[in-house]
Order: structure tokens, then sequence, then C-alpha cells
């Protein structure tokens, strides 16, 4: 009886044992998840960290080029307002030359209009000139023309007196 109490017991101790290895086995399976998922975690961590990194050094980067953003606005912005100011005096000279360029026109136009009152004097005068040379001209055929009779009323005298001393 003894022996048959041993094998029970060895029975159910082989039950409890296979019933402790089947639970241990759940247990070892959990350890074994359990610390997958704690390596998992801790490369999460690391990765975690160096994504942490990385944006901190994209944060500074993003701050200086800000930073170099801001100084390039304000260069240009003062170059745009040196631009400004170069056009106004620009425009100021522009409108000074363009009074000045009004004024020369205006006394260019005064100039043209002597200009064309000296050509039509002296267009008048070269026609006068050519109505005088052809006056003395004209003088001079006559003068021709009264020595011509002159002459020969002289001859008619000459011989008129010839004849009335004849007779």
């Amino acid at each position: 009886e003894q022996l048959s109490e041993m094998q029970t017991e060895l029975s159910e101790t082989k039950v409890e044992l296979a019933s402790t290895n089947e639970a241990n086995n759940g247990h070892v399976a959990k350890l074994n998840l359990l610390t997958t998922t704690i390596s998992k975690l801790k490369d999460d961590l690391a990765n975690g960290e160096n994504v942490a990194q990385d944006l901190e050094d994209n944060k500074e980067l993003a701050e200086a080029l800000a930073s170099q953003m801001s100084e390039s606005e304000d260069s240009a912005l003062a170059e745009v307002e040196e631009l400004v100011e170069q056009l106004s005096e620009m425009q100021t000279e522009l409108s000074e030359t363009k009074v000045e360029l009004a004024s020369t026109n205006e006394a260019n136009n005064g100039h043209v209009a002597k200009l064309n009152l000296l050509t039509t004097t002296i267009s008048k005068l070269k026609d006068d000139l050519a109505n005088g040379e052809n006056v003395a001209q004209d003088l001079e055929d006559n003068k021709e023309l009264a020595e011509a009779l002159a002459s020969q009323m002289s001859e008619s005298e000459d011989s008129a007196l010839a004849e009335v001393e004849e007779l």
C-alpha cells in the first residue's frame, strides 16, 4: 500500500510537475515576450533620444537660419530704403532737368523765330539786290541809249548848224 500511495503521489507529482512545466513554459514565453518588449523599448528609447537630439539640432539650425534671415531682411530693407532714396533724388533731378529743358526749348523757340525772321529778311534782301542789279542794268542800258541819243543829237545839231551856216 505504501507503494501504491507513492505511485499515486508520484503520478500526482508528475501531473503537478507537468502543470508547473506548462505554467513555467507560459511564464518563459511571457518572460521572452517581456525581454523582447524591453529590448524593443530600449531600442525605441535610444531612437527616441536620437530623434530628440536631431530635433534639438534642427531647432538650433532653424533658429540660426531665422536669425540669418532676419539679418538678411534687415539688410535688404536697408538696401531698399537706400534705393528708394536714390530714386527720389533721381526723380527730383529729372524734374529739374525737365524744367531746364522747357526753358531751353522756350529759348530755342525764340531763336527759331528770330532765325525765321532773319531768313525772310535775307531772302527779301536777295530779291531787292537782284531787283537793284536789274535796275542798275536798266540804268546802264538807259545811259548807253542816252549817250547814243545824245551823240545822234549832237551830230544832228552839227549837221543843222552846218546847214544853217550854209544858208
